[in-house]
């Protein structure tokens, strides 16, 4: 069964990436951390069981994308890559994008995440295609009201049709939108995201204690 996971990031530019983190450390310092998050992501889907389409923005950085994330996606670890740019819009025409041109390639399930949940495992990704053998849609939430992963094995639009996105409701929005429009869905195991200076000061326990 062909799965695509969708990783979709930003070029790490400060004063472009983690811009409330930033707030509290500066945006060169928030740029470092989202470039060291983002590494741990990647180190992270070792063993993912899917083909890996990169997302990436702004649409001019293709170069420097690649080369800055090729060489953390290992051939043979990570045979299929792409590198997409994004398409213009909302987060919500962003994921649509995604979802609708990764199922017109073939591909069968496919799921999306984005960089800022670094307690993501390839096991919890696996769960997610086993979950998608079976439900429509599968779900990873986070303690924010938000989710780390979306995950669906048909082109399910109204999933991201007018969403409060970055906010306490995106999963519960999400979720009446999904059983509004019949599906069914799994939730995976509650994780937490970085998007402020609480968050990093929690992740950086967590990295340090993984790095021992």
């Amino acid at each position: 069964m062909p799965r695509a996971l969708l990783l979709f990031l930003k070029f790490p530019t400060p004063g472009r990436v983690k811009t409330r983190l930033a707030a509290g450390i500066g945006p060169e310092a928030a740029a470092d951390v989202y470039r060291l998050l983002v590494a741990r992501v990647l180190a992270n889907l070792a063993g993912v069981e899917a083909d890996v389409r990169v997302l990436f923005d702004p649409p001019d950085t293709r170069e420097a994308t690649l080369n800055w994330i090729r060489p953390q996606l290992p051939l043979a670890d990570f045979p299929a890559v792409e590198f997409l740019a994004q398409a213009e819009g909302d987060l919500g025409h962003r994921l649509a994008r995604g979802f609708s041109d990764a199922f017109k390639a073939g591909y069968t399930q496919v799921a999306a995440i984005g960089s800022d949940c670094i307690t993501l495992t390839a096991e919890i990704l696996g769960k997610a295609w086993v979950s998608l053998e079976s439900t429509d849609t599968v779900f990873g939430p986070t303690q924010d009201g938000g989710y780390y992963l979306v995950g669906t094995r048909s082109f399910q639009p109204a999933l991201f049709r007018g969403i409060p996105w970055s906010s306490e409701t995106t999963l519960s929005a999400t979720l009446t939108a999904a059983t509004d429009a019949g599906l069914t869905a799994t939730m995976l195991t509650r994780l937490s995201d970085i998007d402020t200076f609480d968050d990093w000061q929690t992740a950086r326990k967590t990295l340090k204690n993984t790095s021992d």
